[in-house]
């Protein structure tokens, strides 16, 4: 029997004190530019934020597609995600974050993707990145397309860019969602639990978001904090048998390197090893 054919999806985002009124407007814009629209985005308030971004989801609740879900206390991305994937009422779920922009066909071509392909569960893309102007690219966050490859790149790096993903909601919810406990790598680790699991996991070849970075993006990611937890993922896949001990030793030893060096010297890794121009 012919599955449906899906005609819009649920879009997912949280915002939180740290972000930024003009970028959530900016995100907003974007997505509603679509040239496929959004019959459902959730917005999750994750804890109290600042007047001006509360004046923003204010002036967007007011339109009929738009839902803001405001959690008391801010309990981390995980949390939050799992509070609003209750609240979307598509089966496909578009992820996006409230600093990120859509490029205008984002929708649209996933949307296409998943009515194409009935197995398909979980779908990402490319994503440029940008310093300061949108338009300011600085290079291009690649992710391997085939399903193969996806496998062997998530030993190493997550094989997903987070803010390009579209999934079933069923899939999700089948999975348990997002893991609350996990940390900051709550994306990484449900992708790996997904592939374990045997769920087909692709991502296109074309740019589906432009995510800001410089200076901004490599500040939330040289951290300690931020190195432990990475540390603690790879010992969660370790344990799990995902990955084996010498990727294990491999990737944490990378992160300890980025906790320790200068901030320029982790710019140049970024710029000349992991991104693309």
């Amino acid at each position: 029997m012919e599955l449906p054919k899906y005609k819009t999806c649920s879009v997912l985002m949280a915002v939180y004190h740290g972000d930024q009124a003009e970028w959530l407007e900016q995100a907003m814009q974007s997505i509603l530019g679509q040239t496929t629209k959004s019959n459902d985005i959730v917005i999750v308030r994750d804890g109290l934020v600042s007047d001006d971004i509360e004046k923003v989801l204010k002036k967007h609740e007011k339109r009929a597609e738009v839902r803001v879900v405001r959690l008391a206390e801010n309990g981390g991305l995980a949390r939050a995600l799992n509070a609003g994937l209750m609240k979307c009422k598509n089966e496909l779920v578009a992820r996006m974050d409230a600093d990120d922009i859509m490029e205008k066909d984002r929708l649209k071509l996933q949307i296409q993707t998943f009515n194409d392909d009935s197995t398909l569960s979980i779908l990402g893309g490319q994503v440029a990145e940008f310093d300061g102007d949108e338009d300011n690219i600085t290079g291009y966050r690649r992710v391997p397309v085939a399903e193969e490859e996806i496998g062997r790149f998530a030993k190493l790096r997550c094989p997903l860019n987070h803010p390009s993903v579209m999934f079933r909601k069923s899939v999700i919810n089948r999975l348990g969602g997002y893991d609350e406990k996990i940390g900051k790598v709550e994306d990484y680790e449900l992708w790996m639990r997904a592939l374990s699991d045997g769920y087909v996991i692709r991502n296109l070849p074309d740019t589906l978001c432009r995510l800001r970075a410089g200076d901004y993006m490599i500040g939330r990611r040289k951290s300690w904090q931020g190195c432990v937890a990475q540390i603690r993922l790879r010992r969660h896949f370790l344990v799990n048998r995902w990955i084996g001990l010498g990727d294990f030793m491999k990737t944490s030893l990378a992160f300890v390197v980025v906790a320790i060096i200068p901030t320029s010297a982790v710019r140049f890794v970024y710029q000349k090893g992991l991104r693309k121009s």
